[in-house]
């Protein structure tokens, strides 16, 4: 990893040059890794927009929990046009464009207000129509669960299905593309 150098440009003037051969497509949540509390503490809390100085074996230690981690997004440079995992809607209608093949479906029509597209799905050998709502979480739904009618079927298609209450997320089928990718990858 190298040792820490004198860089006076810097406004703590240390610096360490670092091997970037691990990079990650989709973030890695810090409280994942496990961290002693001291270094956890580093890079989460009150002032958790700067990282703090390492020493040697807390870079090391870092190094460590980082690289166990399992994932196939590790080392993945692109996909889908994105060079990193969707922040935002309009990357999740990215996303999803891409995976079409994959997912047994193809575009209808997007629309520019609720729902935000039609969608067809291949089963059986039969094309099915399906109103779509994207989302970056799929928690975002919730917000339109004033226009939403019962009789006109939703799916949410969302990066990352994190909606907790089950009794009005079982309304719907819900598509989550991170697990779709990582069935692929």
């Amino acid at each position: 990893m190298g040792d820490y150098q004198f860089n006076e440009d810097l406004e703590y003037r240390q610096t360490r040059k670092v091997r970037w051969e691990t990079t990650f497509w989709n973030p890695v949540k810090i409280a994942s890794l496990k961290l002693p509390e001291q270094l956890y503490n580093n890079f989460h809390g009150r002032s958790s927009g700067t990282i703090r100085e390492l020493t040697a074996k807390e870079w090391d230690c870092f190094c460590n929990r980082l690289n166990q981690v399992n994932t196939p997004f590790r080392n993945l440079g692109m996909w889908g046009g994105l060079v990193q995992s969707p922040e935002y809607e309009n990357e999740v209608i990215i996303l999803f464009s891409q995976m079409l093949q994959q997912l047994n479906m193809r575009i209808v029509s997007f629309g520019t207000r609720f729902p935000d597209a039609t969608v067809e799905r291949k089963r059986y050998g039969k094309w099915k129509r399906m109103n779509v709502e994207f989302e970056l979480c799929s928690s975002g739904f919730e917000h339109h669960l004033g226009q939403y009618r019962k009789e006109d079927c939703y799916t949410i298609i969302c990066w990352e299905d994190d909606w907790k209450n089950r009794h009005k997320k079982r309304q719907f089928e819900i598509i989550e593309l991170k697990g779709e990718l990582e069935k692929m990858l």
